[in-house]
């Protein structure tokens, strides 16, 4: 609290020292100073109120407090920076700078039926923090007067593997009360067998049953009244573990002459897109001017210019990503100048 100038917390010195080397000698008042950690999240309460003359009446402040940071970083705290979200935009502008290290300020003319939401920057002599936390959505309300839409609890973007149920809520108030729209891609979309839309008395959901990899992309949910509309944005990603779709030709095995040319193509499906591993014999394949390997967003390839008797062996593809999972093939079983390619279960 204060300026906390007798703070002197020791901080981690740059570098690494090794098991076994000679420690550096250093100070014991040696320490690195830096900016400060984010302040608390604002509380914002309404000093005083008037009966508001019309739509564009006003009241007359509102008070922000909040918690100073936990760390001033070995600098006193300077002053702070309020800033406060355009819901228009859904960016940050900065509204006014408070001097010294009081963690309060004041805020005049605030228009009523106006949802406002805020959130502070502290700063030292090293520079700012990080932003912290915004406060709860404000709206000044009087009995009578119409609110236009505004969001309390925002969408926000989501990962989900594939199969998997997604839910996606928002809270959204406003007078009279909001319509609620849902959209994938700029397209409205309903309640159907995968797609479960709820309507609730603050807000709404929409819940996607066994996700699948093309459900990816944005998620939008517009809230619509007489005085306007709010909107919130998501990014839906569907993501799947790799999967090696082995041609049925390949279950009775494949045969080349001598100096043919080997192909080897293996559909898959995966994403984030895998790292692709070729083995033969248990050891990685590596490319070089008789041997190519290829891969793209829906096939990994294997190319050996000229087959010989010595590929007879084991050959083995691997795809792994953040959800591992692979298979194997083999190319054995001599037959003279021939080769014959088979799964591993009929080996």
């Amino acid at each position: 609290m204060g300026n906390q100038q007798g703070k002197q917390s020791k901080r981690a010195a740059h570098g690494q020292t090794f098991p076994f080397d000679e420690p550096e000698k250093k100070s014991r008042t040696d320490w690195t100073a830096g900016v400060p950690l984010a302040p608390g999240r604002p509380v914002v309460q309404l000093s005083s109120r008037t009966e508001p003359q019309d739509e564009n009446s006003v009241t007359d402040e509102i008070n922000i407090t909040w918690a100073v940071p936990k760390d001033d970083g070995g600098f006193p705290i300077t002053g702070y920076r309020i800033e406060m979200l355009d819901i228009q935009t859904n960016n940050w502008i900065e509204i006014t700078f408070i001097e010294g290290f009081e963690p309060r300020c004041t805020l005049s003319n605030i228009l009523y039926g106006i949802m406002y939401r805020f959130r502070v920057i502290a700063y030292n002599d090293a520079g700012p923090s990080e932003p912290g936390d915004p406060s709860d959505p404000v709206v000044i309300d009087v009995p009578g007067v119409q609110i236009a839409p505004y969001f309390v609890l925002m969408l926000n973007d989501t990962i989900a593997l594939e199969h998997e149920k997604v839910e996606f809520k928002v809270k959204v108030l406003g007078t009279p009360k909001p319509s609620v729209q849902w959209f994938k891609d700029d397209m409205e979309v309903f309640s159907s067998d995968r797609l479960e839309i709820k309507e609730e008395e603050d807000g709404g959901s929409v819940i996607v049953k066994e996700a699948r990899l093309n459900d990816s992309g944005n998620i939008k949910c517009v809230a619509t009244n007489v005085l306007g509309r709010a909107t919130s944005v998501a990014q839906l990603t569907i993501e799947a573990s790799p999967r090696l779709d082995i041609p049925e030709n390949y279950n009775d095995g494949l045969i080349f002459r001598y100096d043919e040319v080997i192909r080897l193509k293996i559909p898959l499906i995966a994403k984030p897109p895998p790292r692709i591993t070729w083995f033969f014999d248990d050891e990685p394949i590596c490319p070089s001017e008789d041997v190519q390997i290829e891969t793209t967003e829906i096939q990994t390839s294997l190319r050996i210019g000229a087959a010989k008797r010595w590929h007879c062996g084991e050959f083995r593809v691997l795809a792994q990503n953040e959800k591992w999972r692979g298979r194997r093939f083999y190319l054995g079983d001599r037959y003279g100048s021939s080769f014959t390619c088979r799964k591993a279960s009929c080996h």
